[in-house]
């Protein structure tokens, strides 16, 4: 972030488009990175994917937003979901050797995820949009969780509205988002008009 954020002030005129492609990253480097695109009143344009914390983050944080017709955008998470698993289960060897208590590990995860749900609610609320977009494909109603073979989920463009994801513009044509990894779909929420 801090290079993208020094080569834009760098720069003259000031940008007004951010152009990425995003398997994701970590959320607090996606919400500071959404925070920026926001308060600097830029466009996004996702010219292949946007995937995990650039869906989350950056791709609603635009003014206005452009796909290309096979485009995908996929959410699978956020601070609000309700299963983070053992974090115990995950400590190796190496770690336990160096005396990394399992309740430690529980003690850490606890204090970043407060954090965390702090940052994200703090973010969508500055920008308008509703947080459970992070976490609508995870609802059983939605049917988008038990897929292994799913990346995750999208909306449509209706439907992103209706989160406060609005002024999206497909450039040529008609959005049919192709999924990036052959092996994996990704699932539609459909969310119908009588969402609130």
């Amino acid at each position: 972030n801090e290079r993208l954020f020094e080569l834009a002030e760098s720069v003259d005129p000031a940008p007004t488009t951010l152009v990425i492609t995003s398997k994701g990253g970590e959320t607090i480097a996606g919400i500071e990175l959404g925070r920026w695109v926001f308060r600097n009143r830029l466009n996004v344009t996702v010219t292949e994917y946007c995937l995990s914390s650039c869906a989350n983050y950056v791709f609603p944080a635009g003014i206005r937003k452009s796909l290309e017709p096979s485009a995908a955008l996929a959410w699978h998470g956020g601070s609000m979901q309700e299963e983070w698993g053992d974090p115990c289960s995950k400590i190796p060897n190496a770690v336990r050797e160096q005396g990394l208590r399992c309740a430690d590990i529980k003690k850490m995860q606890t204090e970043q995820l407060e954090k965390f749900k702090t940052a994200e609610k703090s973010f969508f609320a500055e920008i308008g949009v509703d947080q459970l977009v992070t976490v609508l494909g995870q609802d059983p109603q939605y049917d988008c969780s038990g897929s292994t073979a799913s990346l995750g989920w999208d909306y449509s463009i209706e439907d992103m509205g209706r989160l406060g994801i609005e002024n999206i513009q497909v450039r040529n044509g008609k959005w049919r988002p192709v999924s990036p990894a052959p092996d994996l779909t990704i699932c539609r929420v459909e969310l119908g008009a009588n969402f609130s």
